[in-house]
């Protein structure tokens, strides 16, 4: 009787499920851990590449809006330069050499020119017939243009140049999102001008054409003019970022 007792005391043990649902619940737990430590790392995953994405978009808006900018601002402009006496900075125009005349360079150098006479209508009538050589810019010719007219003028002495474009007044900020790095180079006739942003670069390649000119059909003899030349730029390509990778 007393066996028969104790056999049903085993059975019953072994049967009861008094304390299970502690197991369970530690099992759930670990198995919630497990997940949520995948969840974490794919998120700190997510969030570094979402990160280094955001940096890529940045250097690629900001050379190419640097890009159309210079391209808008070069393409296609036609130049007259040339040095007066009596100025150490180039004189720039936005026409052929052969159209510019008394007033035009009085505008443009006062300082220099404040004793040169007026034009005559003979001498305005003379440089409108010989202005064959192309008409005037109907666009103001820019400080990017001028800029660049200046170093073609003496593309010998003047290139490679190198310089930062970037929100006005914070050139040397380096967090500037706009902050780009400028190089210019010039070799027979083919105008270069690769900008890079953390190493994300694009490149424009201009025809320059720069030719010798004859100083302005009505300057007086007495003004005596050095370097006169006329320049032209035409946009040939651009070259985007993933070309110059290498």
């Amino acid at each position: 009787m007393d066996n028969c007792r104790s056999e049903n005391r085993i059975y019953r043990k072994l049967r009861s499920e008094s304390g299970a649902s502690i197991t369970y619940a530690l099992l759930l737990f670990l198995v919630c851990a497990a997940l949520s430590a995948v969840i974490l790392v794919a998120a700190t995953t997510t969030s570094g590449r979402m990160s280094g994405l955001a940096k890529t978009d940045q250097n690629y808006y900001a050379v190419t809006s640097a890009a159309g900018l210079i391209r808008d601002l070069v393409s296609d402009q036609s130049v007259s330069v040339f040095t007066i006496n009596g100025s150490e900075e180039p004189a720039i125009f936005d026409k052929p050499m052969n159209q510019i005349t008394n007033k035009d360079i009085k505008a443009n150098l006062p300082g220099v020119s404040q004793n040169m006479p007026d034009d005559t209508a003979a001498d305005e009538g003379t440089a409108s017939q010989t202005g064959s050589s192309g008409a005037p810019s109907n666009v103001k010719i820019n400080d990017f243009a001028k800029d660049l007219a200046k170093r073609c003028a003496d593309a010998e002495n003047s290139f490679p140049a190198e310089f930062i474009l970037g929100t006005p007044g914070k050139e040397d900020d380096e967090d500037d999102p706009l902050r780009v790095s400028v190089k210019e180079e010039y070799s027979d006739g083919n105008l270069m001008i690769t900008l890079d942003r953390n190493g994300y670069k694009m490149m424009l390649l201009f025809s320059a054409d720069i030719r010798d000119a004859n100083p302005p059909v009505t300057l007086a003899s007495d003004y005596s003019i050095t370097n006169p030349s006329e320049i032209s730029w035409h946009l040939d390509k651009m070259i985007s970022g993933e070309s110059l990778a290498g």
